[in-house]
Formats: C-alpha cells, structure tokens, sequence
C-alpha cells in the first residue's frame, strides 16, 4: 500500500478505519518531509489505525524519517505501530521478487492481521 494508505485515510476520516505500509518511501516528500504535499502531514484528518513495517536495509526510509512519521502519528493520536525489520529490504513482503524475505513478511502479516482484528472487534 505504501504512500497510498496514508493519503487515502484523511478523505473521508469515517470511511477508511485502517492503513499498511510495506513501501513507505513517499510517505515524507522533500528533505525528510519537509515540503507542504508530504502525505504524512495529513495524518491529523485520518481516524485510520496504521501498521507501519520498515525495512532496516532501506536506503529509502533512513531513521529520522520513521522518526518524523512516528512523530507525525503520535501527534494526530493515531493508534499505530511501526517497527523496523532486522535483515529486511527494501520490497520484503513481495514474494514474486528477490527481496522477499519470508520471516518479515510473515511478521508484518501477522501484525495486519492483529490490526484488522482489532477493528472488527471494535477495540481500536
């Protein structure tokens, strides 16, 4: 889902209950988000639960930005998670390619699903 999740959840904020991101390179646009268009910024509107996996051999998503992106969410009071990946790159959760990588897409998989089940359940 990537970029996709996040600019998608503030439009309209009760109609999208939850986001994933295996591919968060986009989230945070200019020097590590800093131009007005960075998706992230519109988190505030988003009523979304988001589930963020960050690979650790992703040149594209370097620390300060998961820094700022898991700023940006505990900012807007969104339940969230996000967790680097050890051994993980960049694309770990497409099986059809030669960066998967079993043990981390099976994680993220699991916490989606966690994330789904709870807001089935109604807890988030």
């Amino acid at each position: 889902m990537g970029v996709r999740g996040p600019r998608a959840a503030p439009v309209p904020p009760r109609r999208c209950r939850r986001g994933r991101s295996a591919r968060r390179d986009r989230l945070l646009h200019g020097r590590r988000g800093r131009r007005p268009d960075s998706p992230h910024l519109g988190l505030p509107a988003s009523r979304a639960a988001y589930v963020f996996a960050h690979a650790d051999h992703d040149p594209s998503m370097a620390p300060d930005a998961i820094a700022r992106l898991e700023e940006a969410l505990t900012a807007a009071g969104l339940a969230h998670t996000s967790a680097v990946y050890p051994d993980a790159p960049h694309g770990f959760t497409m099986a059809d390619t030669s960066s998967y990588q079993e043990a981390g897409a099976e994680r993220h998989y699991r916490e989606l699903r966690d994330l789904l089940d709870r807001q089935l359940r109604g807890d988030d």
